[in-house]
Protein backbone atom coordinates (compact mmCIF):
# COMPACT_ATOMS: atom_id res chain seq x y z
CA UNK A 1 0.00 0.00 0.00
CA UNK A 2 1.43 3.39 -1.02
CA UNK A 3 1.93 6.24 1.44
CA UNK A 4 -1.04 8.26 0.10
CA UNK A 5 -3.26 5.17 0.42
CA UNK A 6 -2.15 4.69 4.03
CA UNK A 7 -2.85 8.35 4.83
CA UNK A 8 -6.33 8.05 3.33
CA UNK A 9 -7.11 4.83 5.19
CA UNK A 10 -5.88 6.25 8.51
CA UNK A 11 -8.01 9.36 8.11
CA UNK A 12 -11.27 7.64 7.23
CA UNK A 13 -11.71 5.90 10.55
CA UNK A 14 -15.12 4.62 11.62
CA UNK A 15 -16.21 7.90 13.26
CA UNK A 16 -15.43 10.07 10.22
CA UNK A 17 -16.75 7.51 7.76
CA UNK A 18 -20.09 7.23 9.60
CA UNK A 19 -20.39 11.02 9.77
CA UNK A 20 -19.61 11.32 6.05
CA UNK A 21 -22.30 8.88 4.91
CA UNK A 22 -24.92 10.01 7.43
CA UNK A 23 -24.48 13.65 6.45
CA UNK A 24 -23.99 13.48 2.68
CA UNK A 25 -26.22 10.56 1.71
CA UNK A 26 -28.70 10.09 4.57
CA UNK A 27 -29.48 13.80 5.12
CA UNK A 28 -28.32 13.80 8.72
CA UNK A 29 -30.11 10.63 9.81
CA UNK A 30 -27.79 8.60 12.04
CA UNK A 31 -28.24 5.33 10.15
CA UNK A 32 -24.57 4.36 10.32
CA UNK A 33 -22.98 3.99 13.75
CA UNK A 34 -19.19 4.02 14.13
CA UNK A 35 -19.33 1.04 16.48
CA UNK A 36 -21.10 -1.01 13.80
CA UNK A 37 -18.48 -0.45 11.08
CA UNK A 38 -15.99 -3.16 10.17
CA UNK A 39 -13.07 -2.78 7.74
CA UNK A 40 -13.21 -5.00 4.67
CA UNK A 41 -10.53 -6.18 2.28
CA UNK A 42 -10.13 -3.39 -0.28
CA UNK A 43 -9.14 -5.85 -3.01
CA UNK A 44 -12.18 -6.17 -5.26
CA UNK A 45 -10.43 -8.32 -7.88
CA UNK A 46 -12.32 -11.09 -9.60
CA UNK A 47 -11.76 -13.67 -12.28
CA UNK A 48 -14.87 -13.83 -14.44
CA UNK A 49 -15.49 -17.06 -16.33
CA UNK A 50 -16.45 -16.42 -19.94
CA UNK A 51 -16.80 -18.91 -22.80
CA UNK A 52 -13.35 -20.29 -23.70
CA UNK A 53 -11.55 -17.75 -21.52
CA UNK A 54 -10.99 -16.36 -18.06
CA UNK A 55 -11.19 -12.58 -17.74
CA UNK A 56 -9.44 -11.11 -14.70
CA UNK A 57 -10.84 -7.80 -13.47
CA UNK A 58 -8.76 -6.07 -10.83
CA UNK A 59 -9.62 -3.10 -8.65
CA UNK A 60 -8.57 -2.08 -5.15
CA UNK A 61 -11.23 0.01 -3.43
CA UNK A 62 -9.92 3.12 -1.68
CA UNK A 63 -12.02 2.64 1.46
CA UNK A 64 -14.24 -0.39 2.03
CA UNK A 65 -16.30 -1.07 5.17
CA UNK A 66 -19.44 -2.92 6.14
CA UNK A 67 -22.01 -1.71 8.63
CA UNK A 68 -24.06 -4.01 10.84
CA UNK A 69 -27.77 -3.28 10.55
CA UNK A 70 -29.35 -5.74 12.94
CA UNK A 71 -28.49 -9.17 11.58
CA UNK A 72 -27.77 -7.79 8.11
CA UNK A 73 -24.96 -5.76 6.58
CA UNK A 74 -24.64 -2.71 4.35
CA UNK A 75 -21.36 -2.35 2.43
CA UNK A 76 -19.90 1.15 2.10
CA UNK A 77 -17.20 2.21 -0.35
CA UNK A 78 -15.32 5.48 -0.84
CA UNK A 79 -13.60 6.30 -4.14
CA UNK A 80 -11.25 9.30 -4.17
CA UNK A 81 -11.05 11.31 -7.38
CA UNK A 82 -8.77 14.30 -7.96
CA UNK A 83 -9.44 14.70 -11.69
CA UNK A 84 -12.62 14.81 -13.76
CA UNK A 85 -13.21 11.42 -15.37
CA UNK A 86 -15.99 11.18 -17.94
CA UNK A 87 -16.31 7.41 -17.50
CA UNK A 88 -16.67 7.59 -13.71
CA UNK A 89 -20.31 6.35 -13.46
CA UNK A 90 -19.40 3.25 -15.48
CA UNK A 91 -16.22 2.68 -13.44
CA UNK A 92 -18.05 3.04 -10.13
CA UNK A 93 -20.78 0.68 -11.31
CA UNK A 94 -18.10 -1.84 -12.28
CA UNK A 95 -16.56 -1.67 -8.79
CA UNK A 96 -19.96 -2.38 -7.24
CA UNK A 97 -20.72 -5.18 -9.71
CA UNK A 98 -17.39 -6.84 -8.85
CA UNK A 99 -18.35 -6.78 -5.19
CA UNK A 100 -21.78 -8.27 -5.91
CA UNK A 101 -20.12 -10.93 -8.07
CA UNK A 102 -17.69 -11.77 -5.27
CA UNK A 103 -20.56 -12.12 -2.80
CA UNK A 104 -22.39 -14.57 -5.06
CA UNK A 105 -19.16 -16.49 -5.68
CA UNK A 106 -18.46 -16.69 -1.93
CA UNK A 107 -22.00 -17.85 -1.21
CA UNK A 108 -21.65 -20.64 -3.74
CA UNK A 109 -18.22 -21.60 -2.38
CA UNK A 110 -19.44 -21.68 1.23
CA UNK A 111 -22.51 -23.70 0.29
CA UNK A 112 -20.29 -26.26 -1.41
CA UNK A 113 -17.80 -26.31 1.47
CA UNK A 114 -20.57 -26.80 4.04
CA UNK A 115 -22.34 -29.44 1.93
CA UNK A 116 -25.56 -27.42 1.79
CA UNK A 117 -28.43 -29.48 0.41
CA UNK A 118 -30.15 -27.88 -2.55
CA UNK A 119 -33.91 -28.31 -2.90
CA UNK A 120 -34.07 -28.32 -6.68
CA UNK A 121 -32.16 -28.09 -9.95
CA UNK A 122 -32.35 -24.27 -10.05
CA UNK A 123 -30.58 -23.98 -6.69
CA UNK A 124 -27.96 -26.53 -7.72
CA UNK A 125 -27.18 -24.76 -11.00
CA UNK A 126 -27.11 -21.36 -9.28
CA UNK A 127 -24.81 -22.57 -6.53
CA UNK A 128 -27.04 -20.77 -4.04
CA UNK A 129 -30.35 -21.34 -2.35
CA UNK A 130 -33.44 -19.30 -3.10
CA UNK A 131 -33.24 -17.90 0.44
CA UNK A 132 -29.59 -16.76 0.10
CA UNK A 133 -29.19 -12.99 -0.06
CA UNK A 134 -26.34 -10.62 -0.91
CA UNK A 135 -25.59 -7.35 0.87
CA UNK A 136 -26.38 -3.99 -0.78
CA UNK A 137 -23.49 -1.64 -1.62
CA UNK A 138 -23.33 2.15 -1.52
CA UNK A 139 -20.29 3.84 -3.04
CA UNK A 140 -19.53 7.53 -2.53
CA UNK A 141 -17.13 9.28 -4.90
CA UNK A 142 -15.29 12.20 -3.29
CA UNK A 143 -14.05 14.66 -5.89
CA UNK A 144 -11.19 16.89 -4.69
CA UNK A 145 -10.54 18.81 -7.91
CA UNK A 146 -10.50 22.60 -8.11
CA UNK A 147 -12.74 22.74 -11.19
CA UNK A 148 -16.46 22.01 -10.88
CA UNK A 149 -17.38 18.46 -11.91
CA UNK A 150 -18.82 18.67 -15.44
CA UNK A 151 -18.97 14.95 -16.12
CA UNK A 152 -21.87 12.54 -15.94
CA UNK A 153 -23.20 11.36 -12.59
CA UNK A 154 -25.28 8.52 -13.99
CA UNK A 155 -24.83 5.81 -16.59
CA UNK A 156 -27.63 7.17 -18.77
CA UNK A 157 -25.95 10.57 -18.93
CA UNK A 158 -23.04 8.81 -20.67
CA UNK A 159 -25.34 7.30 -23.32
CA UNK A 160 -26.58 8.54 -26.67
CA UNK A 161 -30.13 9.79 -25.99
CA UNK A 162 -32.62 7.66 -27.90
CA UNK A 163 -36.41 7.57 -27.98
CA UNK A 164 -37.78 7.93 -24.40
CA UNK A 165 -39.76 4.69 -24.81
CA UNK A 166 -36.43 2.94 -25.41
CA UNK A 167 -34.47 4.74 -22.68
CA UNK A 168 -37.16 3.96 -20.10
CA UNK A 169 -36.24 0.29 -20.49
CA UNK A 170 -32.49 0.85 -20.18
CA UNK A 171 -31.26 0.22 -16.62
CA UNK A 172 -29.50 3.19 -15.05
CA UNK A 173 -26.82 3.56 -12.40
CA UNK A 174 -26.68 6.76 -10.34
CA UNK A 175 -23.30 7.75 -8.92
CA UNK A 176 -23.19 9.29 -5.44
CA UNK A 177 -20.72 12.17 -5.34
CA UNK A 178 -19.40 14.79 -2.93
CA UNK A 179 -17.43 17.71 -4.37
CA UNK A 180 -15.29 19.19 -1.61
CA UNK A 181 -15.95 22.65 -3.07
CA UNK A 182 -19.59 22.08 -2.00
CA UNK A 183 -18.84 20.48 1.38
CA UNK A 184 -19.77 23.74 3.15
CA UNK A 185 -23.39 23.03 2.19
CA UNK A 186 -23.44 20.09 4.62
CA UNK A 187 -23.67 20.14 8.41
CA UNK A 188 -21.30 17.43 9.62
CA UNK A 189 -21.51 16.19 13.20
CA UNK A 190 -17.74 16.55 13.32
CA UNK A 191 -17.02 20.19 12.33
CA UNK A 192 -13.42 19.21 11.56
CA UNK A 193 -14.59 17.48 8.36
CA UNK A 194 -16.01 20.71 6.94
CA UNK A 195 -12.87 22.56 8.08
CA UNK A 196 -10.54 20.06 6.38
CA UNK A 197 -12.52 20.09 3.14
CA UNK A 198 -12.64 23.90 3.12
CA UNK A 199 -8.91 24.32 3.86
CA UNK A 200 -8.06 21.83 1.11
CA UNK A 201 -10.32 23.57 -1.39
CA UNK A 202 -8.85 27.01 -0.60
CA UNK A 203 -5.31 25.63 -0.73
CA UNK A 204 -5.94 24.15 -4.17
CA UNK A 205 -7.11 27.59 -5.28
CA UNK A 206 -4.00 29.22 -3.79
CA UNK A 207 -6.01 31.26 -1.27
CA UNK A 208 -3.46 31.05 1.54
CA UNK A 209 -4.51 34.35 3.15
CA UNK A 210 -8.14 33.18 3.27
CA UNK A 211 -7.10 30.07 5.18
CA UNK A 212 -4.92 32.05 7.55
CA UNK A 213 -7.70 34.54 8.31
CA UNK A 214 -10.36 31.87 8.91
CA UNK A 215 -8.43 29.07 10.58
CA UNK A 216 -5.12 30.37 11.93
CA UNK A 217 -5.90 29.37 15.55
CA UNK A 218 -7.53 26.01 14.75
CA UNK A 219 -5.59 22.98 15.98
CA UNK A 220 -5.23 20.01 13.66
CA UNK A 221 -4.00 16.50 14.44
CA UNK A 222 -1.24 14.91 12.39
CA UNK A 223 -3.64 12.67 10.47
CA UNK A 224 -5.79 15.70 9.61
CA UNK A 225 -2.77 17.64 8.33
CA UNK A 226 -1.58 14.60 6.36
CA UNK A 227 -5.01 14.17 4.78
CA UNK A 228 -4.99 17.81 3.66
CA UNK A 229 -1.61 16.98 2.10
CA UNK A 230 -3.17 13.92 0.44
CA UNK A 231 -5.88 16.06 -1.15
CA UNK A 232 -3.58 18.90 -2.21
CA UNK A 233 -0.60 16.67 -3.08
CA UNK A 234 1.57 18.57 -0.61
CA UNK A 235 4.50 16.41 0.53
CA UNK A 236 5.19 18.90 3.32
CA UNK A 237 1.79 18.20 4.85
CA UNK A 238 1.87 14.46 4.10
CA UNK A 239 5.11 14.14 6.08
CA UNK A 240 3.65 15.85 9.16
CA UNK A 241 4.06 13.93 12.41
CA UNK A 242 3.53 16.65 15.02
CA UNK A 243 0.24 16.48 16.93
CA UNK A 244 -1.98 19.52 17.60
CA UNK A 245 -0.48 21.90 15.06
CA UNK A 246 -2.19 25.25 14.53
CA UNK A 247 -3.14 25.99 10.95
CA UNK A 248 -1.04 29.15 11.11
CA UNK A 249 2.04 27.13 12.09
CA UNK A 250 1.38 24.50 9.43
CA UNK A 251 0.91 27.14 6.74
CA UNK A 252 4.08 28.98 7.72
CA UNK A 253 6.11 25.80 7.44
CA UNK A 254 4.44 24.92 4.16
CA UNK A 255 5.10 28.39 2.73
CA UNK A 256 8.75 28.36 3.84
CA UNK A 257 9.44 24.93 2.37
CA UNK A 258 7.52 25.71 -0.81
CA UNK A 259 9.37 29.01 -1.17
CA UNK A 260 12.79 27.41 -0.66
CA UNK A 261 11.97 24.77 -3.27
CA UNK A 262 10.84 27.42 -5.73
CA UNK A 263 13.88 29.53 -4.91
CA UNK A 264 16.23 26.65 -5.72
CA UNK A 265 14.43 25.92 -8.99
CA UNK A 266 14.40 29.59 -9.95
CA UNK A 267 18.06 30.03 -9.04
CA UNK A 268 19.04 27.11 -11.26
CA UNK A 269 17.06 28.53 -14.18
CA UNK A 270 18.48 32.02 -13.65
CA UNK A 271 22.07 30.78 -13.46
CA UNK A 272 21.69 28.77 -16.63
CA UNK A 273 20.43 31.79 -18.54
CA UNK A 274 22.85 34.23 -16.91
CA UNK A 275 25.91 32.14 -17.71
CA UNK A 276 25.20 32.33 -21.38
CA UNK A 277 25.01 36.12 -21.29
CA UNK A 278 28.40 36.95 -19.87
CA UNK A 279 30.20 37.07 -16.53
CA UNK A 280 29.36 40.31 -14.66
CA UNK A 281 26.23 41.18 -16.57
CA UNK A 282 25.11 37.58 -16.47
CA UNK A 283 25.49 37.43 -12.69
CA UNK A 284 23.23 40.45 -12.12
CA UNK A 285 20.68 39.42 -14.69
CA UNK A 286 20.89 35.82 -13.55
CA UNK A 287 19.94 36.79 -10.00
CA UNK A 288 17.03 38.88 -11.27
CA UNK A 289 15.86 36.05 -13.49
CA UNK A 290 16.21 33.64 -10.60
CA UNK A 291 13.76 35.70 -8.56
CA UNK A 292 11.39 36.03 -11.50
CA UNK A 293 11.52 32.30 -12.28
CA UNK A 294 10.98 31.48 -8.62
CA UNK A 295 7.89 33.69 -8.45
CA UNK A 296 6.48 32.21 -11.66
CA UNK A 297 6.97 28.69 -10.28
CA UNK A 298 4.94 29.62 -7.19
CA UNK A 299 2.12 31.64 -8.76
CA UNK A 300 -0.32 28.74 -8.51
CA UNK A 301 0.60 28.07 -4.88
CA UNK A 302 1.12 31.38 -3.06
CA UNK A 303 -0.81 34.65 -3.13
CA UNK A 304 0.69 37.92 -4.40
CA UNK A 305 1.36 39.46 -0.98
CA UNK A 306 3.20 36.37 0.29
CA UNK A 307 5.28 36.20 -2.90
CA UNK A 308 6.21 39.87 -2.57
CA UNK A 309 7.21 39.46 1.08
CA UNK A 310 9.27 36.34 0.41
CA UNK A 311 10.97 37.42 -2.82
CA UNK A 312 11.55 41.08 -2.06
CA UNK A 313 10.01 42.07 -5.40
CA UNK A 314 7.47 44.93 -5.52
CA UNK A 315 3.83 43.86 -5.28
CA UNK A 316 3.12 45.58 -8.60
CA UNK A 317 5.76 43.42 -10.31
CA UNK A 318 4.26 40.26 -8.81
CA UNK A 319 0.82 41.27 -10.07
CA UNK A 320 2.23 41.97 -13.52
CA UNK A 321 3.93 38.56 -13.60
CA UNK A 322 0.63 36.92 -12.67
CA UNK A 323 -1.18 38.73 -15.49
CA UNK A 324 1.50 37.73 -17.99
CA UNK A 325 1.50 34.08 -16.91
CA UNK A 326 -2.22 33.51 -16.50
CA UNK A 327 -3.76 31.50 -19.30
Amino acid sequence: MSKPDIICKEFWNNERCADLFNTVLFKGKQLIKPSDLIDMDTDASSTIELPKSLESLKKARDIFKKSKLGVDFLILGIENQDEINYSMPMRTMLYDVLCYYNQVRDLSSNNKKNHIKYENKAEFLSGMKKSDKINPIITLVIYYGEKAWDGATSLKEMMTPLDPDIMDLVPDYNMNMLEIRNAKNYKFSNPKLELIFDISDELLKGNVDTIRNKYQTDNLSSDEIRFIGYITKSKNFMNSRKENVTMCEALQKWEDQTFERGKAEGKAEGKAEGKAEGEAKGKVEGEAKAKTAMVINLLDILDDKTLADKSGLPLEQIQKLREENTN
